[in-house]
């Protein structure tokens, strides 16, 4: 005699491309009417344990999306439904981009439901083959972490499965400052540059490039020398916005070096002539550093700009940001406390500063001397003179 099936079990049939059928019952709708999930595998055994997975997700709460639905689609609607009304518009271009560049070229097209830990893994390690940043291939990874647990607490994923991923170790590209000497030369390269000043502050007091661009005149003060960071300066697609700044350490006030505070006042001057030059097509924004019509400046030109001006001069190309790494470098080869360099700097964690200040070669082989002047004497002493030493 056939075993009657347990309520809420469904039928189970096969159809006619062979394939079976497990439905699951899940009782009268608002409607009125039955309302059934079917599921559907090779053999009656992979139908109802795919059916019994499923009433396992029922009572655990979890609402399974739709069998053809897929990554890609819950990615898009992750972005627009989640992230998009809860970010700032920059994480959101830089979510967005993650998801368009890396997460759905690789996992946009497995069915959400049949997603696996593995894949997601298999994906890192594709990424970490590539020509990125480890900083890169790590972020990928944790926007796919928070996509999908979003998935999970929307009842579409049982487990998030990029919690069971390992990070890829990506080699990380060593960066190296300019050494003082080179840093010298580098205040001679932008002398006379229209933008001299922008440059010179950066290498001084290692700002950030977007906190350099949303510099307002009313951020410094000439007659007690200082700089104040109170925003940065973001673009989104063709627009410009203020922000906040990084983080709450971001938000600072550095006293100005004796160069700077010449080149700043350099600058206000020749901006003058050129607000005066360009009549009614200055668009006035109080910023310090502007375009030749009083815009925000474009980041590709200034950085395309900067490397032309070292090249001219014969030293090594190197990014605008790594004046940021210069001036956190020659801090600490000053004897600079390492909390006083992450003041000025603006970190929020003091292992960040650590990554800022890159020993130089000099300051190693001081260091190094240092040591044989208090070793050397006890290694002589140790040793002994050739006159003394027993001859075996």
């Amino acid at each position: 005699m056939a075993k009657r099936r347990a309520k809420g079990e469904g039928s189970l049939y096969q159809r006619k491309d062979g394939r079976y059928v497990a439905e699951l019952d899940l009782g009268v709708g608002e409607d009125g009417k039955r309302k059934r999930k079917p599921v559907y595998g090779r053999t009656q055994r992979e139908a109802l344990e795919k059916r019994d997975s499923l009433q396992a997700l029922l009572k655990q709460g979890v609402q399974p999306a739709p069998e053809r639905f897929t990554v890609g689609e819950l990615l898009d609607q992750w972005l627009t439904e989640s992230v998009r009304p809860s970010v700032k518009p920059k994480t959101y271009v830089s979510y967005e981009q993650i998801v368009r560049l890396y997460l759905k070229p690789f996992l946009g097209k497995i069915r959400l439901n049949r997603l696996q830990p593995l894949e997601v893994q298999v994906m890192l390690n594709q990424l970490a083959q590539k020509d990125l940043s480890a900083t890169t291939v790590a972020y990928a990874l944790r926007v796919a972490r928070i996509a999908f647990e979003q998935a999970l607490r929307w009842g579409m994923l049982p487990r998030n499965p990029a919690k069971f991923v390992a990070g890829v170790r990506v080699e990380r590209k060593e960066i190296t400052p300019f050494t003082v000497e080179e840093a010298r030369q580098v205040l001679k390269a932008v002398k006379g540059d229209r933008l001299e000043a922008l440059f010179t502050v950066a290498l001084a007091m290692g700002l950030r490039q977007g906190e350099a661009f949303a510099l307002r005149w009313d951020d410094i003060n000439f007659e007690n020398p200082s700089l104040s960071v109170r925003h940065t300066l973001e673009r989104i697609g063709k627009n410009w916005r203020f922000a906040e700044p990084k983080s709450e350490r971001s938000r600072r006030t550095i006293p100005l070096p004796v160069f700077a505070l010449s080149a700043l006042h350099a600058h206000r001057l020749q901006q003058k002539f050129e607000k005066e030059l360009a009549g009614t097509h200055w668009t006035d924004h109080n910023l310090v550093f502007t375009s030749t019509v009083g815009t925000p400046l474009d980041s590709p030109n200034v950085t395309k700009r900067f490397k032309r001006l070292i090249e001219a001069a014969g030293l090594p190309v190197k990014r605008f940001h790594d004046l940021r790494h210069t001036c956190g470098t020659m801090l600490a080869a000053q004897g600079v406390h390492h909390r006083t360099i992450m003041d000025i700097l603006g970190h929020s964690q003091i292992s960040e500063t650590m990554r800022y200040t890159h020993a130089l070669e000099n300051v190693k082989i001081s260091a190094m001397s240092e040591v044989e002047s208090l070793l050397s004497p006890t290694v002589r002493a140790l040793s002994g003179s050739p006159k003394t030493r027993a001859v075996s």
